[in-house]
Parts: C-alpha cells; sequence; structure tokens
C-alpha cells in the first residue's frame, strides 16, 4: 500500500495526520455526543407524527380507549407524555445507548399480547371469564426486536447522517 501527500507536504506531516486520524477513531465520543440529539430528534418525531421511525404510521386508538383517556387525546401513546418524555440518547467512547426509564415501553414499542381471567365479576361476564387483550405495536425506537437498527424511512437517513459525521470527525477532527 503506498501512501501520497501533497506536494510541500513532508513525509512526517503525513505520519502526523494518521496518527491524529487514529486517536479520533479511538475515542468517537465527540461526535457521538454532538449527534445523539438528532435520534432523539427522530424517537420526539415519532410521537409528534404519529408514526414509526421507518415512516409507518401508528395504527389509531379505539374509540373506547379514547373514551378512557385522562386528557380525551385520540392521538397514541400521548395520554401523560411520560412515555414520550422518557427516552434517552448516550454517548460513549464507542457507542451510543437509546433507552427509556419507562417500563411498558417495549410493550408499547413491539406489541405485546396479555390475557387472563376476571378477579371478580364485570358487567356481565362473571368472575373466572377469560380475557385477552392486544396491544399493537407502535414503534418509536429506531431499531427492531431482534436489536438491529431501522434502516428504511426517517431512521435510515438520520443514521446515514451519524455514519457520515463520524468519517468526518476521523478525519478533520470537526463534530457537526
Amino acid at each position: 500500500m503506498a501512501i501520497t501527500f501533497a506536494p510541500g507536504q513532508s513525509p512526517d506531516d503525513a505520519a502526523k495526520a494518521l496518527r491524529e486520524m487514529s486517536a479520533r477513531a479511538k475515542d468517537l465520543g465527540p461526535v457521538l455526543r454532538a449527534q445523539s440529539e438528532m435520534i432523539l430528534r427522530l424517537i420526539r418525531d415519532s410521537f409528534r407524527n404519529s408514526r414509526g421511525p421507518d415512516g409507518t404510521p401508528w395504527k389509531p386508538l379505539a374509540q373506547s380507549t379514547i373514551d378512557k383517556r385522562r386528557r380525551g387525546s385520540s392521538k397514541p401513546l400521548e395520554d401523560t407524555g411520560a412515555l414520550r418524555d422518557g427516552n434517552s440518547v448516550t454517548a460513549g467512547r464507542m457507542d451510543l445507548t437509546i433507552g427509556t426509564t419507562v417500563p411498558y415501553a417495549g410493550a408499547q414499542n413491539f406489541g405485546a399480547t396479555k390475557s387472563g381471567t376476571l378477579k371478580r365479576k364485570s358487567g356481565t361476564r362473571p368472575a373466572g371469564t377469560p380475557w385477552t387483550t392486544k396491544i399493537p405495536a407502535r414503534a418509536f425506537l429506531p431499531f427492531t426486536i431482534a436489536g438491529t437498527l431501522i434502516e428504511i424511512g426517517p431512521s435510515a437517513l438520520v443514521f446515514d447522517r451519524l455514519a457520515r459525521a463520524v468519517g468526518n470527525y476521523i478525519t478533520t477532527g470537526r463534530t457537526a
């Protein structure tokens, strides 16, 4: 492999530039911190637009759900704002951690089915009657249940931009 450098530049200058790039590649924290806000914005946009990070619209709420809501909103996942506001993106030296503080976030993001039996009489149904509730998936986190990144729609644009920013940081040292 040959290394070339511009006229007037010494091999020492090229070696110094390579050492600097190597050092930046070992600690991506500055660029990851600078870019983590755009991932948080992607998550917040999901709530604002009622669409997943891939651009898929969320299933609308049933009227019976709307009727039970505290604030009467028909917007999915927005009754108290706890789910919307409980998300975070934290940058380490070589990684980003995308998470939430809300225990039921997984069931809402990926969907779930809950079932059981009535503990006491409810309306015309006697105690012991089986019930099942299905929570449709309304993705707001930019990864699949298998843990892979969603690489289509708005999510793809965000992660492509992140990849370019990391490459730019390694070569130039600029975080934006």
